[in-house]
């Protein structure tokens, strides 16, 4: 009887037991889901909070902290591909813009009386217009595959005629500028590069010629051979470049002094020549810039010719 009432005091003992820590376990995991909670609404109501790694420990688990650690790295990379791509397509978009309403006005004066002026306006105008779709539909598809530009590695343009439109639209958007073209290539020559992405990158290094030229509003672009590739330099003369400028000028908003104190260049957000390395980099073209006071300041893109 004594050995009975023994076994059924230690079962009872070892259910207390059982259910004292199922008590506490449950005050934990609810204190757990409160702080999980609190953290969450006060994310929601401030979605900044998530760089700060504080805001995690109130979560007191190591498992959830990690794992909230990596939701916000995740969160993070997504705030800045959303920042950066409403900071491209503003960058990207203006210069269609400003050539398609320079050809308008350019019509509303003389396209009524001259076919060729509205002959050569309409196809300039439905020219940049399919430019800038294409353009849209690209960088949307660049921040959906992270940059990559695995759709057009093989493709191809003819560089020189290219070039020759590129130019035509600036000198009618800059006609202050005097806009020169030397070749030393005799025969059209075919470039492993996109097209669309090729002039994107053409008007990056005019702009940036324009834009940093002195009071000689001279720009000069050159199309060479050299070795296998196809060589295209973009001349001007003015704010010189100092090696530790050029080093940093591909990075991403980065700024020289003279660009943030020059008027044309204020407005400016610095992702100009960071989009052109991208573009460099995705059909593995070369980049090389050069700043002399005798010949001024030049940037050499090499385009791997194909002979396809």
């Amino acid at each position: 009887m004594m050995e009975t009432k023994s076994l059924f005091i230690a079962v009872l003992l070892v259910l207390l037991l059982i259910l004292s820590v199922c008590f506490v376990k449950k005050i934990k995991l609810k204190s757990k889901v409160s702080a999980v909670k609190e953290v969450l609404d006060e994310l929601s109501t401030h979605p900044d909070l998530f760089s700060d790694s504080e805001i995690f420990s109130k979560i007191n688990d190591e498992d959830l902290i990690q794992s909230f650690e990596k939701l916000a790295v995740e969160v993070s990379k997504d705030r800045e591909t959303h920042r950066r791509f409403v900071s491209d397509v503003n960058h990207e978009l203006r210069n269609p813009i400003a050539v398609i309403s320079g050809h308008v006005r350019l019509l509303q004066r003389w396209g009524k009386d001259d076919p060729q002026v509205l002959e050569e306006g309409l196809e300039t105008i439905a020219h940049e217009a399919k430019r800038m779709s294409i353009m849209v539909a690209e960088t949307l598809d660049t921040i959906r595959l992270q940059g990559t530009f695995e759709g057009h590695k093989d493709d191809t343009c003819e560089l020189e005629s290219t070039i020759q439109t590129v130019m035509g639209n600036f000198r009618l958007l800059k006609d202050d500028f005097d806009f020169q073209y030397q070749s030393s290539v005799t025969s059209p020559v075919i470039g492993k590069v996109y097209k669309t992405h090729f002039e994107q990158a053409l008007v990056i290094l005019l702009d940036n010629a324009v834009k940093y030229s002195d009071e000689t509003k001279s720009v000069k672009v050159s199309l060479s051979q050299v070795e296998n590739d196809v060589c295209i330099s973009v001349s001007n003369r003015g704010h010189l470049l100092s090696e530790a400028q050029i080093e940093h000028l591909f990075e991403r908003f980065y700024r020289t002094e003279t660009s943030l104190k020059n008027q044309n260049t204020q407005a400016g957000a610095g992702i100009g020549l960071s989009i052109l390395k991208q573009i460099a980099d995705a059909y593995q073209l070369g980049i090389q810039v050069s700043s002399q006071k005798e010949s001024g300041t030049t940037f050499s893109l090499r385009v791997p010719q194909s002979h396809a």
